[in-house]
C-alpha cells in the first residue's frame, strides 16, 4: 500500500536533529507497530510549501500532520489543501488527519474549528469513547496532545467518536473513507518534553508543569491506534 504523507509544517530547527521530521515520525509509528512490520511505501508532499499530489491516485491513501499553524490562518496553501481534502472525500480515497489534519478535514468539510476555551491541551489525556461504534471498539485509549484549536462544529456527516475532559471532538470519522484524531500518536514522549521546553515562553508554569506531570506518569497508546490506522486503511470502503 502506497500512503501520501501531506506534510504540513516543519519540526523546530533546534529538534530536527534528534526527532527527524513529522513525515519521518510518522513512517516509524506506522510500519513497525507493536514490533509487527507493515509493508508501506510512501509519498511526502509539504503541502505547506505549496506540494500537492498532481492526481489523488498517486496514492492508496492519504494522511495529513499537524502544524503550528491554525486552519483559519490565512495562507493560500491551506485553501488548496482543503480543495485537494474535498477531492479525496468526493472519491471515497482513504484519509487520516492528525491534530491540525483533524481540524482541517473538519473545516473543509463544512464544520467549524475555533480557539478552545479551556486553553492549550498538553501533555498525555485519557480520552473515552462517546459511543460503540463498530469500525473503532476502544472504550479508553491515551495520547499525547498538543493544541489550542479544537473542533467546536464536526461535519453534518461526521461522527464523533471519543472526547477527553476538556475537548468534545478528539476523533471523528465519516461514511468508511476518513478517520481523524486530535492527539498526536507520532510523538515520542521525549519529543513532547523537548517541545515544551522550547515553547515554554507560550504555556503558564502550570501548564507546563501538569504537561511533564502526565508524560513522566502515563504511557500513551501510540502502537494501539496506530494498529487502527492501518486496520483503516487496508479495510475495504
Amino acid at each position: 500500500m502506497r500512503i501520501g504523507i501531506l506534510n504540513t509544517d516543519d519540526v523546530r530547527t533546534e529538534l530536527k536533529n534528534d526527532h527527524g521530521q513529522y513525515p519521518e515520525m510518522f513512517k516509524n509509528l506506522l510500519q513497525n507497530p507493536g514490533g509487527q512490520k507493515a509493508h508501506l511505501e510512501f509519498n511526502v508532499y509539504d503541502t505547506h510549501k505549496r506540494i500537492l499530489p498532481s492526481s489523488i491516485d498517486e496514492n492508496d491513501a492519504y494522511l495529513i500532520t499537524g502544524s503550528r499553524l491554525s486552519t483559519y490562518d490565512n495562507f493560500a496553501w491551506i485553501k488548496n489543501l482543503e480543495e485537494f481534502i474535498r477531492t479525496i472525500h468526493l472519491h471515497k480515497k482513504k484519509l487520516v488527519g492528525i491534530c491540525f489534519g483533524h481540524q482541517l478535514v473538519a473545516q473543509a468539510l463544512g464544520g467549524k474549528v475555533e480557539r478552545s476555551k479551556n486553553g492549550w491541551q498538553l501533555g498525555i489525556k485519557k480520552a473515552s469513547e462517546i459511543k460503540n461504534y463498530s469500525e473503532f471498539k476502544l472504550k479508553e485509549f491515551n495520547l499525547i496532545y498538543s493544541h489550542q484549536d479544537e473542533v467546536t462544529k464536526p461535519p453534518e456527516s461526521a461522527k464523533i467518536m471519543a472526547c477527553t475532559k476538556y475537548c468534545q471532538n478528539v476523533v471523528m470519522s465519516i461514511d468508511k473513507h476518513i478517520l481523524t484524531f486530535q492527539g498526536h500518536p507520532e510523538f515520542s514522549v521525549d519529543y513532547a518534553l523537548a517541545l515544551l521546553k522550547i515553547r515554554a515562553d507560550i504555556y503558564s508554569n502550570k501548564q507546563i508543569n501538569e504537561a511533564k506531570f502526565s508524560l513522566n506518569k502515563n504511557t500513551a497508546d501510540k502502537n494501539l491506534i496506530a494498529e487502527k490506522i492501518l486496520k483503516f486503511f487496508h479495510d475495504s470502503n
